[in-house]
């Protein structure tokens, strides 16, 4: 919840900021009638209304500054949607599900969900898989893997929007990641040995779906968070159905 607030006052949406926008604009255009019409007869002046027009015309500046700032919003939100769709639409890619799933069934074992993961005597079944390339289930589970690090990397840096992202493709990057958490730290584990000894050939650890555990551990926090919120709301309204019967 209080990633949610502070996500909204920093990034507000673009209807949000076109109201503030109007009522400011509003506020400004009723407060410079109003002062003039309550002005003395005295201070009804050539110089005392351009000052009071001044303030009004410089207001009208800032509410039009709001209003460049919603366009500029709603043009980065479509854009961030956009790319959603032309380059992450199908994810991961159909071929890669199919090499997966074969992989998977071929050896046994179930596909892995965030919930249910992958035990350390399937991953050593799948590492020790002697089927040749590239059919080999650690490839297959890397290609499926690599699809989703490109798309985290995408979210992560602000290319495709990160609230739509995540109600399409929260539950999937969670089973991606975490799923298959047995075998990434494997492989990240394996790679920093290796480059500890090639650290004399300059050779440094390769950081394995880096960008993937960045991801999947904000959206798991996130997802956990909203369903301790459901359950208290779910606890609360049983609590109140008690008192109304």
């Amino acid at each position: 919840m209080n990633w949610t607030w502070a996500h909204r006052f920093t990034r507000p949406k673009p209807h949000v900021v076109e109201i503030a926008a109007l009522i400011s604009a509003v506020v400004v255009l009723l407060a410079g009638g109003i002062t003039i019409a309550l002005m003395s007869r005295e201070d009804f002046t050539r110089d005392k209304i351009l000052a009071v027009l001044n303030v009004v015309v410089l207001a009208f500046g800032v509410a039009s500054l709001l209003f460049l700032w919603a366009q500029l919003r709603h043009t980065a939100t479509q854009d961030k949607l956009v790319a959603y769709h032309e380059y992450f639409q199908d994810l991961p890619r159909s071929s890669k599900v199919t090499a997966l799933y074969t992989a998977m069934g071929r050896l046994n074992i179930d596909r892995p969900v965030w919930q249910k993961p992958l035990t350390a005597p399937e991953r050593d079944v799948i590492l020790h898989d002697d089927k040749p390339a590239p059919e080999t289930a650690h490839i297959a589970i890397r290609e499926y893997l690599n699809d989703f690090e490109e798309f985290a990397a995408a979210v992560n840096s602000g290319l495709v929007d990160f609230e739509y992202a995540y109600h399409i493709e929260s539950a999937r990057v969670l089973n991606a990641y975490y799923g298959f958490e047995e075998l990434i730290t494997f492989w990240l584990l394996e790679d920093q040995q290796k480059a500890l000894a090639n650290r004399g050939a300059g050779i440094a650890p390769s950081d394995y779906y880096g960008e993937l555990k960045k991801l999947a551990d904000r959206w798991k926090a996130r997802k956990l968070a909203e369903v301790a919120e459901e359950n208290q709301n779910r606890e609360r309204r049983g609590i109140s159905n008690q008192f109304e019967r």
